[in-house]
C-alpha cells in the first residue's frame, strides 16, 4: 500500500504471533513407550499416568497454578464446552465449567501427575521444571522456544505438538502483534523500518532469535519452516487457533477472580463447584 494514501498511519506493516503449543520430552516419551504426543485430553491423562515417577522426582506435567494460571483454566473450560462471554453477557455453562475444573485440578489433587509446588508455580517455575527434567510436558507458546532450545536439544530431547483437544473444542490461542507507523515524524525511515520486518528473511531471523512466529503466508511457506519439525505444531495451530478472549473487564476478572479461585481448588479451600460460582459472579460484576 502507498504510504501516502489516507489512513496509512494506522497501517500495520509486519506481523508476528505467539502461538500456543505443547512442549514434551521426546526422550521421556520413548522411555515410557509412548510413540506420539497426546492429541486429546483423554490421551493426555493417560500419558501423564505413564510419565510420572515420584521416586525419580519426575512428574508428567508442569501445571501453572500460580500467577498466569487463569489462561489455562479458561482454555480448559472452553475445551469442555463452556463459553465465557456471548454478546457482551456472561455465558459460562456451569456444568461444563465444573467438569473442566474437576478434570484439570485432579491432575494435582487426585492423579498426582504434577509437581507438589503447582499451586504456586508460574512461568519461571514451569520453565525450570521442564528445562531441568522434573516435568515431561508443559503448555506455553512459541515465545519460549529459544529458552527451551538453550537447555535441551530440539528433536532429540524435546519436541513440540499442538495443544490436545478437549471433549467439546480444540482450544489454542494465537496472539498477534505488529509494527506500525503511527505519526509523521521521520516517516520515510519509519516506513522502511516496518516494511523491512514484513520481509520473509527478517521474519525468519526474528523467529530464530526470539521464537516469535511469522504471521505471513510467504514466511510460512519457506523451507526453513516447512522442513523443521519443531515449527510444524505452530503452523498447524494457525488453522484452528483462536484469538485471546477480549471483553471489558477481562484482565481484572482473569487475574483477581479466576486465578485465586483455581488456586483455592488446588489447596482444598474450594470445590470446583464453588470456584465456578465465584467465577460466574465475578464475571457478571466485571461486565456491568
Amino acid at each position: 500500500m502507498d504510504r501516502h494514501v489516507k489512513g496509512w498511519r494506522d497501517l500495520c506493516c509486519s506481523r508476528f504471533a505467539f502461538v500456543d503449543w505443547m512442549y514434551y520430552r521426546k526422550d521421556y516419551f520413548e522411555e515410557a513407550g509412548l510413540g506420539e504426543p497426546p492429541k486429546t485430553f483423554e490421551e493426555f491423562l493417560s500419558a501423564c499416568r505413564k510419565l510420572t515417577d515420584p521416586s525419580k522426582g519426575r512428574y508428567a506435567f508442569g501445571m501453572r497454578g500460580g500467577a498466569g494460571a487463569f489462561k489455562y483454566v479458561i482454555d480448559v473450560m472452553e475445551a469442555f464446552g463452556s463459553p465465557i462471554v456471548k454478546d457482551g453477557q456472561a455465558a459460562i455453562d456451569k456444568a461444563a465449567a465444573v467438569e473442566a475444573l474437576t478434570f484439570y485440578s485432579n491432575l494435582f489433587l487426585k492423579e498426582k501427575v504434577v509437581p507438589p509446588s503447582a499451586p504456586n508455580d508460574s512461568y519461571r517455575q514451569i520453565m525450570e521444571g521442564f528445562r531441568t527434567g522434573q516435568t515431561a510436558m508443559i503448555w506455553h507458546h512459541t515465545g519460549s522456544l529459544i529458552e527451551i532450545s538453550g537447555a535441551l536439544k530440539p528433536g532429540d530431547q524435546f519436541a513440540t505438538a499442538p495443544m490436545p483437544t478437549g471433549p467439546k473444542a480444540h482450544i489454542a490461542r494465537v496472539a498477534y502483534a505488529a509494527n506500525g507507523v503511527m505519526k509523521d515524524d521521520n516517516v520515510d525511515a519509519a516506513w522502511d523500518w516496518v516494511s523491512f520486518w514484513g520481509e520473509t528473511e527478517a521474519a525468519l531471523a526474528l523467529l530464530e532469535a526470539t521464537g516469535y512466529f511469522p504471521a505471513s503466508a510467504a514466511a510460512l511457506e519457506d523451507p526453513r519452516i516447512k522442513s523443521n519439525p519443531i515449527y510444524q505444531a505452530a503452523a498447524a495451530t494457525l488453522d484452528f487457533g483462536r484469538l485471546p478472549n477480549s471483553f471489558v473487564g477481562a484482565a481484572g476478572w482473569s487475574e483477581t477472580v479466576v486465578n485465586p479461585a483455581f488456586q483455592s481448588v488446588l489447596t482444598g479451600q474450594l470445590t470446583p463447584d464453588q470456584a465456578v460460582d465465584r467465577m460466574i459472579e465475578g464475571l457478571e460484576t466485571a461486565l456491568r
